[in-house]
Order: C-alpha cells, then structure tokens, then sequence
C-alpha cells in the first residue's frame, strides 16, 4: 500500500510540471492522460477518491483541466490535428472518465476512441462521429444531438433520456441496457414524435429512416 501512495505522489508531481506548458499537441496530450490513468487506475478500489478530466473544445484547440476530488491538479490546452473530413480529431484515444462540457460540442471525430465513464453536459453535439467507438456508461446530458453516427459502437448503459434526437445514426451498433426514456425523435422539422422506451435484455425495436436503430436493448 506504501508503494502506490507514493507512486501516486510522484505522479501527481509529475502530472503538475505540466500545468500551463504552452504549445501541447495531440501526443503530450496522451503521455499526460496516461500519467493521470495510472494514478486513477491504483485508486480505482478507494470511492473516496474522484478523479476526471474536464474538457472543452473550441476549434482544434482542446482545454483539459485534470481533477483528484474537487481540486485541478493540472490544466492544459492541446492543439489537435484535423481529420480529412476537417473534424478535430480526437480519435483512436483513451477518453475514460472525461466530462466534455460546453454550449455545443460540433465536428468532433471520436472514431475508435474509448469513451467509459465520459459525460457530455452541453446544449447540443452536432456533426460527430462516434462510429466503432467504445461507449460505456456514457451520458449524455444534451438537448440535441444533430447529424450524430454512431456506426458499430458498442457499449452498455448509455443515457439518452430527455434528449431529442435529430438525425443520429445507430446503424449496426451494440448499445445494451441502454436509456432513451422520454427521448424525442425530430422526425421533421414540424414534427417532434415523443418516444417513451423502457430498456431491457430482450426488448428489440427497429426505426427507419433517419434512424437506423438496430439494437439489442
């Protein structure tokens, strides 16, 4: 037990060289998320401790604000590269326990990334892209979510519930034991349909048109 107190010591000494550094890219951005994974990971058994990232995204810019309990440890900014689709790509990375907050989260690629444990708190994502994404446990607390792909993600207790969703595509993804009570479906611009969906293991449904849900739920 000595060991990882100190290992997490030094970890966090580590981790805090990094608060405010100018000039950050994409690969800083994983080396720190690992330091800051490892110390989570050896405190993962101890509920007292809460450690997440807070992120907001303006352009390719990504703000990273590393949390143990209520306190920064470190914050930082990340120049990250656009993908050929002129999305910033945060793609093929490990985001677990991010908090992505903002007023609208918009041209994002998430493609491949693994998303446990990650909230979204925003009025609106739009124009992302979460297709072979691993998503558990994610919530998402947004009003709207617009032109959204989630081809082939999979993942368990995913929160949709009290969200419209307008034009999200859930072709072939595996999402079980996932929430869409009270989401709403903006089938036109004219016309919101309520859908009220209590989940279980063997409940299947199958919506076409703009919403390729095929699931298992």
């Amino acid at each position: 037990m000595m060991w990882c107190k100190e290992n997490n010591k030094l970890d966090l000494d580590l981790l805090r060289n990094f608060n405010g550094v100018p000039g950050l890219n994409r690969d800083n951005f994983i080396y720190i998320s690992d330091i800051f994974l490892n110390i989570k990971q050896r405190n993962e058994k101890n509920h007292a401790i809460n450690m997440f990232r807070e992120v907001s995204i303006s352009n390719d810019i990504i703000s990273v604000k590393f949390y143990r309990n209520e306190e920064i440890e470190c914050a930082c900014d990340f120049l990250m590269d656009k993908d050929a689709q002129g999305y910033t790509d945060l793609s093929d990375l490990d985001l677990t326990s991010c908090h992505f907050k903002g007023d609208v989260i918009s041209k994002v690629s998430f493609l491949s990334s693994n998303l446990q444990h990650v909230t979204f708190e925003c009025k609106e994502i739009g124009d992302c892209n979460f297709t072979t994404a691993t998503v558990d446990n994610v919530i998402f607390k947004c009003r709207r979510l617009h032109n959204v792909i989630f081809i082939k993600a999979s993942g368990e207790y995913v929160d949709f519930s009290q969200s419209i969703l307008d034009t999200v595509d859930f072709s072939r993804s595996q999402l079980t034991h996932s929430n869409f009570v009270n989401v709403r479906l903006e089938i036109q611009s004219s016309i919101i349909v309520i859908f009220m969906l209590r989940t279980s293991p063997e409940q299947n449904f199958f919506l076409t048109k703009k919403y390729h849900l095929l699931n298992r739920i």
